[in-house]
């Protein structure tokens, strides 16, 4: 394997895999202990990808516990004899920003991406929302100190505000896009603004 992607299955969307290399790539999905329910078209996305998919449910809750897991299998990865040529993290966390730059250090290329189009020679189209123009207006309306914190708190806000004129599945979409171009992120559990 060339490529190995660690998802942060916890703060990040997966519904639109389009078509991963599978003899080049291979993703590693984080979930939650508690996680009972996938989206289906993440399932039938990723079940295309066969034994280049591999799931991991973290031992239990805790606050960073997926973070440490993640941060472990890159240390076990560190150490292998077999190791990719390249690492990235799938996460719009930009906590793992430090420990990727410790990575890059000891030798092992690593990177953290906010979506799977970010991959060198993906075909995995980035999302476009041709709402997200009006999103930016809402937010940027809203005074940096009162803007939504957390990703959730964000995205019910935007399902309130836009109910009758924006679909959820847009609303999702455009959030993606937002990720994905860094206008927005998430640092400790708290979204970041650069709108």
């Amino acid at each position: 394997m060339k490529r190995l992607v660690l998802v942060d299955y916890e703060n990040i969307n997966l519904d639109a895999v389009g078509e991963i290399d599978t003899t080049s790539t291979h993703l590693w999905i984080f979930v939650g202990p508690n996680q009972k329910n996938l989206p289906f078209e993440t399932v039938t996305g990723l079940q295309k990808l066969g034994e280049a998919c591999r799931w991991i449910k973290i031992a239990r809750q805790g606050k960073n516990s997926l973070d440490f897991h993640i941060c472990f299998e890159l240390g076990v990865i560190s150490a292998a004899d077999d190791r990719p040529e390249a690492t990235f993290i799938l996460s719009n966390d930009k906590g793992y920003d430090a420990v990727i730059d410790y990575a890059n250090g000891k030798g092992l290329k690593t990177q953290r991406i906010t979506h799977l189009s970010q991959l060198p020679s993906s075909t995995v189209s980035k999302p476009r929302s041709k709402y997200t123009a009006a999103i930016i207006e809402n937010l940027s309306k809203i005074q940096a100190q009162k803007r939504p914190r957390k990703v959730s708190s964000l995205r019910s806000h935007l399902v309130n505000c836009f109910k009758s004129s924006i679909p959820e599945g847009e609303i999702d979409t455009a959030l993606e896009e937002l990720f994905a171009t860094c206008r927005l992120s998430e640092e400790k559990g708290h979204v970041k603004y650069e709108l």
